[in-house]
């Protein structure tokens, strides 16, 4: 009768431990992937037009041009090979910091004038 008093307290704590755990494990999933959304986005769609805060209309004309500056970044992540670079690059509808950095290093520096036109075209 002693040891299964002692059996139920130390199944007790290996439950809790074991919960303790997969929390654990859950909040460290969730810090490497801090949106979920993002990898549920088909690329060049309305979802994912919208979701990086492009105000314009997803008419033909904006998707090309979408879709440009789309390939931009990912050229970028291409060559950086790191995670979040495509988002940054991506983010605000392409007027951040990172979009430029990404014309240089995919060598389209003389048509960023062009491309900044463009991100002006798909806002409106």
């Amino acid at each position: 009768m002693a040891s299964q008093n002692r059996v139920l307290p130390l199944a007790g704590v290996w439950l809790l431990l074991l919960g303790a755990s997969l929390l654990a494990q859950d909040s460290l999933v969730s810090a490497a992937f801090p949106d979920p959304l993002q990898y549920k986005l088909s690329p060049g769609t309305q979802r994912e037009f919208e979701y990086y805060q492009c105000t314009g209309d997803f008419h033909k004309a904006n998707r090309e041009h979408y879709r440009e500056l789309r390939d931009v970044c990912v050229d970028c992540h291409n060559v950086y090979r790191k995670d979040g670079v495509l988002q940054a690059c991506m983010s605000n509808c392409f007027d951040n910091d990172m979009f430029p950095v990404c014309v240089k290093e995919s060598f389209r520096t003389e048509r960023l004038n062009e491309y900044y036109a463009r991100r002006l075209q798909i806002t409106r």
